[in-house]
């Protein structure tokens, strides 16, 4: 069964080329389960996660407030922070689909509940004024108590 390739799902060759790393790099990580991979396609060809990639890097990384004035600072650098900000941010967007999904969700669920406790309310206030009529008819209980009691 092939699976459909995405930006997300990248070969070894292509991950390692996206973080300015050896192609070996990442198939060591790949060994020591650092990074999450997996077989794709006919061939079971390797393919890396790429967020994962990028927060496996980007935890190693120096920060860049802790980086020194005399020091380069590598285009690859920024294509690893870019890319690991878009990663965030699709991250961050499919979560935000998920809970509007569950908002909207809730509030039909609310919706349907309102209107089954008002139809309750009114047969519960339909059956206290039949009670009521009851009660106080002259030959209801309340009479027939009083009847009773002298």
């Amino acid at each position: 069964m092939q699976l459909e390739q995405t930006k997300d799902w990248q070969t070894v060759a292509q991950a390692a080329m996206q973080v300015a790393k050896s192609r070996q790099a990442i198939e060591n990580l790949i060994k020591k389960n650092v990074i999450e991979h997996k077989q794709i396609g006919d061939k079971k060809v390797t393919h890396v996660y790429i967020p994962s990639l990028l927060m496996h890097y980007a935890d190693k990384k120096v920060d860049a407030s802790c980086i020194s004035i005399g020091s380069k600072l590598d285009a690859s650098d920024f294509k690893m922070e870019l890319a690991l900000a878009n990663a965030e941010c699709k991250r961050l967007s499919d979560l935000l689909a998920i809970y509007e999904r569950n908002l909207a969700r809730t509030e039909l669920e609310l919706l349907k509940e309102r209107d089954r406790n008002f139809a309750l309310q009114h047969e519960v206030m339909k059956m206290c004024k039949e009670y009521q009529f009851l009660l106080n008819k002259d030959n209801g209980l309340i009479n027939w108590i009083k009847t009773k009691v002298k």
